[in-house]
């Protein structure tokens, strides 16, 4: 009769325990020792149990018992061979096994070899040592062995990974120490890395001993330890009242399995249930970057007094960002120390004012247009960095005037900082402007009344402007008749003055605990 799922389970979990236990004594951490099963006395329904339980590594020792195993078991296994081979049977040894773990002489080797090399099969071995001399163990003599590992390495086919030893049967584990002590060393003498040492009854000490491979059966599949040991006389009796033992064990967890089923089935049913009164969990959506929320704004302000939105590449020429805008040579914008070169007569552009130029050479007067997008300048401080983003506005027509810059101007600055923002313009000069001009703000802090924010003056700078010098539409090819004004807007200041963010570097920091206050 087979040995029921539940025990072999307690049983490996046992085995598996005492392993993890040697292996905390003996400092080896997690390099735990290879577990092999021995199935000599199992048979195909207990191997199959084994292997759902996640073991790979199977041992038999003789051949005709192996079979009906190799063959019935499905999905992934190594084989062992653990016994000793017969010659007639090296043919089907090489066929079935993967492993030959018990190879005790060298003809056997020169066998092996001959076959693998028929196969086109490289062979993994290990060479049987008989470290206790005791007659009736096979294996090479330790002195025997240097001269063996000498001629079997040389073997194409076969892969000598190490050494296996077998200790005297003995009901004192500690007795088997010496032998295995005695493996290890002279496999570390000969540079091998694998030992197999250790069976169901002293796998502890071969632990302790630096064994990289256990040999366990009997400890896997017993129901009653001791029956094996019985006389002939006792063990009639002693199996029959194993089984009745095993049958009662048995039943006894197949109905406490099929309770805890229940309960598990059960829970399984109250914790998985959907509460259909709950609300539902939300997923925390995003906003806009401050600095997209205020270019918006000023976008829609600008749209709501017939501006169009254009656009036009970040990469310009320099025609476009400095000649075309009346921008002579000798201009320090063009130094290297203010402007990003990409190669000669290539840029990241300065502003977006090119825009402007593109948009005039492509479409007659009237014209009116804000250009946004990202501009570059080698510049690096509190309230200046090195990439920013800017809005450009032009208008083009009969009869524009500067009167008509302010009034634009001054709309911006009600819908956008209030109603009461007052607002001041200083002369100043731009190549692409004549005339030009500063733009200032009453003070967003103070009101006008002086602070800090503002240096005590009560105004704060907020864009340029001016009218779009004669220069630039002869380039472009506007006639004479027509005047235009032009401006720039910088939006993180914009963004800044709303908010009054002392710094520009926090805008681009993605700190969540700043953004998440916009």
């Amino acid at each position: 009769m087979s040995v029921p799922r539940a025990i072999i389970e307690r049983n490996l979990q046992r085995v598996q325990n005492r392993i993890r236990l040697a292996c905390e004594r003996a400092g080896r951490g997690p390099n735990a020792p290879r577990l092999v099963a021995v199935t000599k006395s199992a048979g195909l329904d207990e191997v199959q149990i084994l292997q759902s339980l996640g073991f790979t590594d199977f041992a038999e020792n003789r051949l005709d018992g192996a079979l009906p195993k190799i063959h019935g078991l499905a999905g992934p296994a190594c084989w062992h061979m653990i016994g000793n081979v017969q010659r007639r049977k090296v043919a089907s040894v090489v066929t079935l096994f993967d492993r030959v773990d018990s190879v005790d002489r060298v003809e056997l080797a020169d066998a092996l070899e001959r076959r693998c090399a028929e196969q086109d099969k490289t062979l993994n071995v290990l060479l049987e040592v008989n470290v206790s001399g005791e007659a009736s163990k096979h294996g090479f003599t330790p002195a025997d062995l240097p001269a063996a590992v000498d001629a079997i390495r040389y073997l194409r086919h076969l892969n000598v990974e190490g050494l296996m030893t077998m200790a005297p049967l003995d009901q004192d584990a500690e007795a088997a120490r010496p032998v295995f002590a005695g493996l290890r060393e002279l496999a570390s003498a000969m540079e091998l890395r694998e030992l197999s040492m250790g069976m169901s009854n002293d796998f502890e000490v071969a632990i302790e001993e630096g064994a990289t491979q256990l040999r366990i059966g009997s400890a896997l599949f017993e129901i009653l330890r001791g029956l094996g040991q019985a006389s002939a006389e006792e063990r009639p009796a002693l199996g029959q009242a194993a089984n009745r033992v095993r049958d009662a064990i048995s039943a006894a967890l197949d109905a406490r399995k099929a309770v805890l089923d229940a309960l598990e089935s059960e829970w399984l049913a109250k914790a998985t249930r959907i509460d259909l009164t709950l609300p539902g969990r939300r997923a925390p959506l995003g906003h806009m970057h401050p600095v997209s929320q205020v270019e918006e704004e000023l976008l829609d302000i600008f749209r709501d007094l017939g501006f169009q939105v254009a656009t036009g590449p970040e990469i310009e020429t320099e025609h476009y960002n400095f000649d075309a805008l009346n921008t002579p040579d000798d201009h320090p914008a063009r130094d290297s120390h203010d402007t990003f070169y990409i190669r000669t007569g290539v840029i990241l552009r300065t502003h977006t004012s090119p825009v402007q130029v593109r948009v005039m050479e492509s479409t007659p007067p009237p014209v009116a247009i804000v250009a946004p997008g990202r501009v570059y300048r080698v510049d690096d401080d509190a309230s200046h960095s090195p990439m920013f983003r800017q809005i450009e506005g032009l208008l083009v027509d009969e009869g524009v005037s500067f009167a008509d810059l302010k009034g634009t101007l001054m709309y911006f600055a009600h819908r956008f900082f209030g109603e009461n923002t007052k607002m001041r313009l200083r002369p100043s000069f731009f190549p692409f402007t004549e005339p030009s001009a500063e733009v200032d703000i009453s003070c967003t802090v103070c009101g006008g009344n002086g602070c800090r924010a503002c240096k005590n003056s009560g105004w704060m700078e907020v864009l340029g402007c001016g009218m779009v010098h004669p220069n630039v539409f002869q380039g472009v090819g506007y006639d004479e008749k027509y005047t235009g004004f032009a401006f720039g807007i910088g939006v993180e200041r914009m963004t800044m003055l709303r908010h009054a963010i002392p710094s520009i570097h926090h805008l681009y920091e993605n700190d969540l605990r700043f953004l998440e206050q916009f």
